[in-house]
């Protein structure tokens, strides 16, 4: 629960609404992560977090997305991206493990 509220903390500094599924669907995929390292998006994440909510591994994966776009039209992004060693366009998985990694170290 506590890394819950540190990952939403986080997200919403990076400009992740929380009113938007895929807001809430990369805090799950976080948490996953952190519990598996090794975990595969298309194998793990997307259909373990779908079979969760009763959506489809795709709609998971555009929700995901979505919010992380609109995300980047934050006038902060870059700044926050880079504060935990993002850099450029981000993937699903990147911003997933990057985030992990943040957490770890806090």
């Amino acid at each position: 629960m506590y890394c819950r509220k540190k990952c939403m903390k986080m997200l919403d500094e990076m400009g992740f609404r929380p009113t938007r599924s895929g807001t809430e669907y990369i805090a799950q995929g976080v948490e996953r992560v952190m519990a598996d390292r090794r975990a595969s998006m298309m194998k793990d994440i997307y259909p373990g977090i779908a079979a969760a909510v009763g959506r489809s591994p795709k709609a998971i994966e555009r929700a995901m997305r979505s919010a992380l776009e609109d995300a980047q039209n934050n006038p902060d992004w870059e700044w926050q991206w880079g504060r935990i060693g993002g850099w450029d366009n981000p993937t699903n998985r990147e911003v997933l493990h990057r985030l992990a990694r943040a957490l770890d170290e806090e």
